[in-house]
């Protein structure tokens, strides 16, 4: 008797154990859009307050979450945040507001230094958002695939409609990955053909 009971108890909370993860992961179905709950919420290029600021968030700042380790998560970073590049891997367009990336896979920095952390990574072709040209790095907007770290008690839930959330992003602000793969956006100069002799 004394071991049928064990085993009851044993049972229901392992039943107990399982419901309560099934309801922590419909939680957290990923993405989705989240809001900072307090101010000056720092987004960090890592999982660590030892790592760098990317971005200092006002209370109510959205993000899209699209993943979580520890007591962190994921965050897509939001266009008004700076990164850099190398400048030698960028062939800047004439105004040098935009530019293309010349090498094969470029690390998107959260400095302006090969030891600042790697937040993305762009390739050859791949067209990019100039803000500000010093002598060896570039700032540019954050291209898509760049994401940082916020602490969990930060973010509060808001909804699972994060193409709706998209749609409401100023189109100042705003460069959908289609424009950043259009011609238009920075072409190339073009290259004479080769003469033949």
């Amino acid at each position: 008797m004394f071991l049928k009971t064990i085993s009851v108890v044993f049972w229901c909370l392992i039943a107990l154990l399982l419901l309560q993860s099934d309801l922590v992961s419909a939680e957290e179905q990923f993405p989705f859009v989240a809001e900072t709950v307090s101010d000056l919420v720092n987004v960090r290029a890592s999982q660590s307050p030892d790592f760098e600021s990317l971005y200092q968030a006002r209370i109510g700042t959205k993000f899209v979450v699209v993943g979580k380790l520890y007591s962190w998560y994921k965050v897509e970073l939001p266009m008004d945040a700076v990164v850099y590049v190398a400048a030698k891997y960028v062939q800047l367009c004439s105004d040098n507001t935009e530019g293309v990336i010349t090498g094969d896979k470029v690390n998107v920095r959260a400095k302006q230094d090969v030891d600042g952390t790697a937040v993305g990574r762009v390739l050859k072709g791949d067209k990019i958002s100039v803000l500000k040209v010093a002598l060896d790095w570039l700032s540019i907007r954050p291209p898509s695939g760049s994401f940082g770290w916020v602490k969990i008690d930060s973010l509060k839930f808001i909804s699972q409609d994060v193409e709706g959330y998209k749609k409401t992003l100023s189109p100042v602000l705003k460069i959908a990955p289609e424009e950043l793969k259009s011609p238009l956006f920075c072409p190339l100069p073009e290259k004479p053909e080769p003469t033949v002799k």
